[in-house]
């Protein structure tokens, strides 16, 4: 494979490129920034919405900071290509 690539570039796993679900330990005072499915767009860039909810977090509920790439992982919503890039929660 390494052959076929143009000059320059490298081979890499995905593994190499992405923390995929890496563990995010909050303090359970904190207000917490939730990202309903339905508020996630289906277009590059779409801003999504936010909904703050104080205290502990649900145990369901995956953190993620800013800037993390985020896609529905359930049928339908993965089909109709929701996802998006999550930007101006509260506490980052």
């Amino acid at each position: 494979m390494t052959e076929s690539i143009p000059k320059g570039w490298a081979v890499a796993t995905l593994g190499d490129l992405v923390h995929l679900n890496p563990k995010n330990y909050l303090d359970d005072s904190l207000d917490a920034g939730f990202v309903p499915l339905s508020s996630l767009g289906t277009r590059f860039r779409q801003h999504h919405g936010v909904e703050v909810r104080p205290g502990k977090r649900s145990r369901r509920d995956t953190p993620f900071p800013d800037g993390d790439v985020v896609l529905a992982r359930i049928t339908p919503s993965f089909e109709n290509g929701k996802a998006g890039i999550i930007r101006d929660l509260p506490n980052k």
